[in-house]
């Protein structure tokens, strides 16, 4: 599991990697540790990735309060809803992530630990697309991104669709 998990950080999109590091900044330990740290436990007996959290989120930052994702030929279709923003901040995007269905410690290749990565920045924010995906099962998740009360990039804590979506 800690090979696939460090696998799925290398691999990570710069959103998961730029999150990762603001988490970590001033504590005493690192971006992959933590992420690594938080998700050995989720996925230690898994059969697929859909115990991962990808990310905690920030403080303050208010989670989805539904995903659903549609898989098709290509492509994940979202749709992430988000409750109103904390006073003062402003939600600037919805995302979606998405990993191909694995047993999370099977001895997989970098590839097979890839994460996507897709935002929908306009307004109402709530329906990004993942395309270019190759066909097969893929765990999916949903975020939002907001600009908060002093202007800082923060993201919510990811939100699974609990069923698999399979791409064409």
């Amino acid at each position: 599991v800690f090979t696939s998990l460090t696998k799925v950080f290398q691999m990570f999109p710069a959103m998961l990697s730029t999150a990762w590091t603001s988490y970590a900044a001033g504590k005493k330990f690192i971006p992959r540790n933590a992420f690594i740290g938080l998700n050995v436990p989720l996925v230690y007996s898994a059969t697929d990735w859909n115990d991962l959290q990808p990310y905690p989120g920030d403080s303050g930052a208010v989670p989805p309060s539904a995903v659903t994702a549609v898989g098709a030929a290509g492509q994940i279709t979202g749709t992430v809803t988000i409750p109103a923003a904390p006073t003062g901040w402003t939600i600037t995007a919805a995302g979606l992530l998405a990993i191909r269905d694995n047993v999370p410690d099977s001895g997989l290749s970098l590839s097979q630990c890839q994460m996507f990565n897709a935002e929908d920045v306009a307004a109402p924010f709530d329906t990004p697309v993942i395309a270019g995906l190759a066909a097969g099962d893929y765990s999916v998740w949903g975020y939002a991104k907001y600009t908060n009360h002093s202007g800082n990039t923060v993201y919510s804590p990811t939100v699974i669709d609990p069923a698999l979506e399979t791409v064409t």
